[in-house]
């Protein structure tokens, strides 16, 4: 970690050299340089060719599916849809009732002005009314 941030700063401080301090002889040398591709010496050049020669194509994958059922019976359009279920309204905590008034797009904030919330009572008619 410490060579990496000491190269970096020698790295800073060598560009700002060349572009304040440096003859422009030295600049054109070092442009040069940093332009032409970089080559990795022969021992760590990744063998490409070798590896692409070893890949395997893959064999087709084939699934096999079930044979018809003679006797299929078909869902009945009612049974899809889910009963309704009826909610005491009363038994629930104003919290509840407050998230389901939001889900129901029931305003009840400040609804009796000084920051005074609808009560509970009225929370659970006005949801009585949507549900109707």
């Amino acid at each position: 970690m410490f060579n990496a941030i000491k190269d970096i700063t020698f790295g800073i401080a060598y560009g700002l050299y060349l572009t304040a301090l440096a003859p422009k002889s030295q600049r054109d040398a070092a442009l040069a340089k940093a332009r032409t591709p970089q080559t990795m010496p022969q021992a760590e050049t990744p063998q490409v060719e070798e590896k692409a020669e070893e890949v395997i194509a893959p064999e087709p994958i084939h699934i096999e599916q079930p044979e018809p059922q003679a006797e299929v019976e078909a869902p009945e359009p009612a049974a899809t849809e889910q009963p309704r279920v009826e909610i005491d309204l009363a038994a629930l905590d104003s919290t509840t009732l407050r998230k389901l008034c939001t889900q129901y797009s029931i305003a009840w904030r400040d609804i009796r002005g000084k920051g005074k919330h609808l009560k509970k009572d009225a929370m659970i008619f006005q949801l009585e009314q949507v549900a109707a």
